[in-house]
């Protein structure tokens, strides 16, 4: 998974710094949105996704300085979870385009791959 390790953290695959204390890395700005067919959410090119001790999702996306990791918010350990299964069966998602938004109603993250 990586080929530099520090005390601190590692390098992934991707190029971004992995830390091993999960609160050095900032959660993933995902807006409010009303719905999910009117509003629009934040758009990243995901590289990567994965968890971080045990089922802490983490997310690397391509950054204007270069790949960078942040936490998602942990209802998003499904889809996260989904998308690694899904590489295990050679079922390569990323790298992709995918929106992240917080449905105001019923206070549910949702990430969708377009």
């Amino acid at each position: 998974m990586s080929n530099n390790v520090s005390s601190e953290y590692i390098i992934n695959d991707k190029g971004a710094k992995i830390y091993t204390d999960i609160n050095r890395h900032a959660f993933l700005d995902v807006p409010d949105v009303t719905t999910a067919a009117l509003d629009a959410g934040a758009k990243y090119t995901v590289l990567a996704v994965g968890f971080l001790k045990g089922r802490l999702p983490l997310i690397t996306v391509k950054n204007d300085g270069g790949p960078e990791a942040y936490r998602l918010p942990d209802d998003l350990a499904g889809w996260v979870d989904m998308n690694m299964q899904a590489a295990l069966k050679g079922i390569k998602m990323f790298p992709a385009e995918v929106e992240f938004g917080r449905l105001v109603e019923d206070n549910r993250t949702y990430a969708e791959i377009l």
